[in-house]
């Protein structure tokens, strides 16, 4: 008998594999701002974060890879409308940050997130975060760096922090994150949380802290 929930599921594969291809193929994700600051940022995850970062009173944004810093600024924006005490973490191997990128709350490190200097200031901005944590994952994509980053970053989250590892798509992620993910048992796998809208680059990428 033919199984159309399988069906559904293969089609729906083919949709979403249809529409990567064409975002990336027609250079969108490259020309995709906030407020003017290049984000690279699919709009549907951009979404989806709001929704979490409302839903589970996140008060610390733990950013990994930001370039301009468009994504930087749209945790700002949304933190700032929900009138919390917030802080943002921001880390980029390069000081590409607009000049927009400017606010007290905004702590910006030119670094490697797997380094020394970044390691501290991430105990220091969750020690001090009364509130939830959401990180995201989002600089260098190689399996060796990604799995790095999930060793440096989970003894520091505490139950229910959540942290999202994108651009899963890129297998050398992928690899690197269940490299990880399939040796521990620190996370439970949101399922329905990154499927709500269909479309993300962050296949299988997003996480709950136990």
């Amino acid at each position: 008998m033919v199984s159309f929930r399988n069906i559904k599921k293969t089609l729906d594969s083919n949709y979403q594999l249809a529409y990567l291809r064409w975002y990336t193929g027609h250079n969108v994700w490259d020309t995709t701002l906030w407020r003017g600051v290049w984000s690279q940022k699919l709009p549907t995850d951009m979404w989806n974060y709001q929704e979490i970062i409302t839903a589970r009173n996140v008060t610390l944004v733990i950013e990994c890879g930001a370039r301009q810093g468009g994504s930087t600024l749209f945790f700002h924006d949304i933190l700032s409308a929900l009138g919390r005490d917030f802080r943002i973490l921001s880390i980029d191997v390069e000081d590409q940050w607009d000049n927009k990128v400017n606010s007290d709350r905004i702590r910006k490190l030119a670094c490697s997130d797997v380094s020394q200097q970044a390691v501290t200031a991430m105990k220091e901005e969750i020690n001090k975060t009364k509130g939830s944590v959401f990180v995201l994952l989002d600089s260098n994509h190689s399996e060796e760096h990604v799995h790095e980053q999930l060793k440096i970053i989970t003894p520091l989250l505490r139950t229910d922090d959540y942290m999202v590892v994108e651009d899963t798509i890129k297998e050398e992620t992928m690899n690197g994150m269940m490299k990880f993910m399939n040796k521990s048992d620190y996370y439970t796998y949101d399922a329905a949380r990154e499927s709500k809208f269909g479309m993300t680059m962050a296949r299988d990428g997003f996480w709950i802290r136990k």
